[in-house]
């Protein structure tokens, strides 16, 4: 049975599965939240710098409020010099059950003082510090770090077995470098390794996002427990999915959170209107206001930042690639960025890197989104259905004046006028069928694009060039079964293919 009881030195935990720390999310409301529908066996604090609480920072005070939180609660805490971790370390062991060290953390602010995950790149430094700490306080110590620092610095093992020495009760691997932040996949062979190197508990950590990923984290690499972070985000239940005792039962919870959730309320709204031109008067009006979370939008979201964050990684490294910066929504990921307004061209020399806070921020609030109203004689659900069919129509309004480009008319005729307009409604009807065909996988904008860029330029005689193919492209070969793949083509394979 992969779900028991795990002890770390003196604390025992209900269960296995642990709730990620994660700066910016992690707060007291997250960790109480997913309690409530998670029932994770250990929760942890948003990450403390050391020095900030040695500096009685008021800010990092907040970060660390635990009032009224179930136990046990881990606080994490990073840093540099041991000396200042131990004080640390002491200072939170009041409301700590156990205390963990970041040496894990990819962040560039953090990195770049020689914290987090650039400890790797100093094995004899990390032993240090978790020793000074182990031998500073009385409660269990841990360590959540990554495989290595990048593909040519992969020490997770020899690292797992100094800070095994130096004392700490347990470790949390994540199988990625700091090199490939959240990219690819998490590696469960160097989890496997680093669990078969030390004897204290080994947490895996990386890419749990359903109970089959759980699975294969515990059957391959033998872990003693396994964390989740960003897969509870917009679903603290997950961890609850997870959680089975040998018949299969959901332990604590019979029902399953509903596909949505959602609050309303009517409230007071002041405005200033001018009477008779002359003085504004105060008026209330009455709002309706409905709050939804959606699992289903929050994936949306989550996979729509996905590709931007994917693109927005192949900038950074090949920023001369892209000559039309601005066509593309990964921009606002990428600090530093600029382009030439009018030719979208990246000049060379610029310091590209990720916005990762931006990304956290964006993170917490997949899936939520408000409508309000003033018909708030009307039912939620009235409202709801209302709602679902007018963003449809402002879409097709949208597409029609500016990918399908039906605004100006420079036709005066009514002939011609109708014809205009029934090309852009062919169009309109094209592109929604496309669009079902794809899965809405890309926006209407990329795929008329895609499809505007596919050209066919004869070249001599009877040969023809096909100038462009993206992922659209390929797609649309696999849908209708048609082969695009050739650069070169003859008029006979060109109505072919037109013909199939």
């Amino acid at each position: 049975m992969y779900i028991h009881k795990l002890k770390i030195g003196n604390v025992e935990l209900e269960n296995n599965i642990l709730l990620a720390p994660m700066a910016g999310i992690t707060d007291l409301a997250f960790r109480k939240i997913c309690k409530e529908y998670g029932n994770p066996g250990l929760v942890y604090t948003e990450m403390a710098s050391s020095r900030a609480i040695f500096h009685n920072d008021e800010k990092t005070k907040k970060l660390l409020d635990v009032e009224g939180e179930k136990r046990p609660i881990a606080v994490q805490i990073f840093g540099n010099d041991p000396k200042i971790m131990a004080f640390a370390a002491s200072n939170v062991s009041e409301i700590a059950d156990i205390i963990d060290i970041n040496m894990g953390c990819p962040a560039p602010k953090v990195v770049k003082n020689g914290d987090g995950s650039k400890l790797l790149l100093n094995p004899e430094l990390i032993g240090d510090i978790v020793q000074e700490v182990v031998k500073t306080v009385e409660k269990p110590v841990t360590v959540k770090m990554r495989k290595g620092w990048d593909k040519n610095n992969i020490n997770a093992v020899e690292v797992a077995k100094i800070i095994e020495q130096a004392g700490a009760s347990a470790i949390t691997i994540h199988g990625r470098t700091r090199e490939e932040y959240y990219s690819g996949r998490a590696d469960l062979d160097i989890i496997k390794q680093v669990k078969e190197s030390v004897n204290i508990p080994v947490i895996g950590n990386g890419d749990i996002k359903s109970i089959e990923d759980a699975n294969k984290m515990f059957e391959y690499c033998n872990v003693d427990g396994i964390m989740i972070g960003r897969a509870t985000i917009g679903n603290p239940w997950i961890i609850n999915d997870i959680i089975k005792d040998e018949e299969g039962k959901v332990i604590g919870y019979e029902d399953k959170p509903a596909i949505f959730k959602h609050k309303s309320r009517v409230y007071a709204k002041k405005v200033q209107i001018k009477k008779d031109g002359k003085r504004n008067v105060n008026y209330l009006i009455y709002q309706k206001q409905m709050i939804y979370y959606s699992k289903k939008y929050a994936d949306r979201q989550k996979n729509l930042r996905e590709q931007a964050i994917e693109q927005a990684k192949d900038l950074i490294k090949n920023p001369g690639k892209y000559t039309q910066a601005t066509s593309y929504g990964c921009t606002k990921y990428i600090n530093n960025i600029k382009f030439n307004q009018e030719t979208g061209e990246i000049p060379d020399g610029l310091d590209l890197s990720l916005k990762i806070e931006k990304i956290k921020e964006e993170e917490k609030f997949d899936g939520y989104y408000s409508i309000v109203t003033s018909e708030k004689h009307l039912t939620d659900k009235e409202i709801r259905d209302i709602y679902k069919g007018l963003w449809k129509i402002e879409e097709t309004f949208k597409i029609t004046k500016s990918e399908l480009e039906t605004r100006p008319v420079f036709v005066w005729t009514d002939e011609s006028i109708e014809a205009h307009f029934l090309s852009c409604f062919v169009s309109l009807l094209i592109i929604r069928l496309l669009e079902q065909k794809l899965n809405r996988k890309y926006s209407n904008e990329y795929v008329i694009n895609s499809l505007v860029k596919y050209t066919s330029t004869n070249l001599e005689h009877n040969i023809y060039l096909q100038s462009f193919r993206n992922d659209v492209i390929k797609d649309l070969e696999k849908i209708f079964n048609i082969d695009l793949s050739h650069k070169y083509l003859t008029l006979s394979q060109i109505k072919k293919i037109l013909n199939f």
